[in-house]
């Protein structure tokens, strides 16, 4: 699998526990710190202009700020010896509004004027180079059984790599008393589903089930033995055993697997490593395409099992079991500048290749099968002018949590890929993208 370690890896800097201990000792919110020290600073303007009414209101701020962060370390402290458990099994899926965490306790309950809360804090990765800030906090509201829920998105698919921080706020916004430990997750963020109108025929549209039908039987007419106890009655060809006068079985080199099976390519191939929000989304749409196809493709023809091939490494995914391991997998791929070339083989048959506007190795690719029928579906940039494109925004939904880094700035070299036509062996399903910040 093709990840980036520095950002796969847990975040265990210096800087981050120290910051957790600081959090737990310090009570105070960035407003109620604010009013604390407007407190002070009253207080002493108060003192040396012998005004009492600001001596007053000075002193009562004070007093109100130190009860409220008292109170608080009680609370936290109370619920510091309680057990909590972050559930986040539930997948999460790009795009996908309000993807539920859940939080489980059996003792939630807090004094008035306080409020559980749970903050993710960490990054978003959806690219080698291409993060977000995550930094989502939200109220705890337990059922009777003990479950509350916490929603997060992610725009793009990839990883999110966050620590997950308990505390007791007060209704007011004043205090924040962290307790329990800095517990840290990797969490998979899954492609989202992409539209099925133009995938969900493209197998029986372009004749491969019966071409892989053809190629099966016309090498079974080549390979035949005399029958060996065991072999599968339906195996026997019945003309060649009366003209020999002896059971003679059919022999495929191909297996009934093999026969039923279909070669795929991911072309997560881009010539310059650097990433921006365009070819971010490209992949990402890619992946998209990609595992619908898988999943719709299963659900048409269960026997069937795919050979996908990545610029890095193969899969063999036989039942729904492993297309959903494999999007896991996928969503954590960054675009790398080669192939390896030692998955090639001239002879491999029939294949679909899923692949962006950014391949611009893809015509030296399919010059190397020049007997197989290939179907190629291919994002590409939307023109001014293109009917209908596919449209992405970044900032809609909006969500404050989430602060993207420098890549969503970030422009592509010019560059013009050569358009892949179609011809009598070569089928193109082109989705264009049309990608815009708001």
């Amino acid at each position: 699998m093709n990840t980036h370690s520095e950002f796969m890896a847990p975040a265990k800097t210096f800087l981050r526990p120290v910051l957790f201990r600081f959090s737990k000792l310090y009570p105070f919110t960035l407003f109620g710190t604010v009013l604390f020290a407007a407190g002070i600073v009253l207080l002493v303007l108060s003192f040396y202009s012998l005004n009492p009414a600001g001596f007053i209101f000075s002193i009562a701020a004070i007093v109100m700020m130190a009860v409220m962060g008292i109170t608080g370390k009680i609370a936290a402290a109370y619920h510091n010896k309680k057990i909590y458990e972050w559930d986040s099994k539930t997948p999460m899926i790009a795009r996908v509004w309000n993807i539920p965490q859940f939080i489980y306790s059996h003792d939630f309950h807090t004094i008035p004027f306080f409020r559980l809360s749970f903050m993710l804090t960490g990054r978003g990765i959806v690219g080698r180079k291409s993060v977000f800030l995550v930094r989502e906090e939200q109220v705890l509201e337990f059922d009777s059984s003990g479950k509350a829920v916490f929603t997060v998105y992610m725009p793009l698919a990839g990883m999110m790599n966050v620590n997950g921080i308990y505390s007791v706020r007060d209704i007011f916004g004043l205090t924040n008393n962290v307790f329990g430990k800095l517990e840290n997750r990797i969490i998979p963020v899954l492609p989202a589903g992409a539209a099925t109108k133009e995938l969900r025929d493209i197998i029986t549209s372009q004749g491969y089930e019966d071409s892989v039908k053809r190629r099966s039987q016309d090498l079974e007419r080549y390979f035949m033995r005399e029958y060996i106890p065991g072999d599968r009655m339906r195996d026997i060809n019945w003309q060649a055993s009366q003209r020999l006068q002896k059971l003679i079985t059919k022999i495929s080199p191909v297996t009934q697997e093999q026969a039923k099976s279909l070669v795929i390519f991911f072309r997560n191939i881009k010539d310059h490593p650097e990433e921006s929000l365009e070819s971010v989304v490209h992949l990402d749409r890619i992946k998209s395409n990609l595992v619908t196809f898988l999943r719709l493709t299963k659900e048409a023809y269960p026997e069937y099992v795919f050979h996908v091939y990545t610029a890095m490494d193969k899969f063999i995914l036989e039942g729904d079991d492993d297309i959903e391991r494999f999007s896991r997998d996928v969503s954590s791929m960054w675009f790398v500048n080669s192939h390896d070339q030692s998955f090639f083989n001239p002879n491999i048959g029939d294949f679909f290749v899923f692949t962006t506007y950014f391949d611009t190795q893809l015509d030296y690719f399919l010059s190397i099968f020049p007997k197989s029928k290939k179907t190629i579906i291919q994002t590409w940039k939307a023109a001014p002018g293109t009917v209908n494109p596919a449209k992405f925004t970044l900032f809609t939904p909006f969500r404050a949590s989430l602060i993207p880094g420098g890549f969503v700035f970030r422009k592509e070299p010019g560059m013009r890929p050569r358009m892949i036509q179609p011809s009598e062996d070569i089928d193109v399903q082109r989705e264009y993208l049309d990608i815009r910040l708001s």
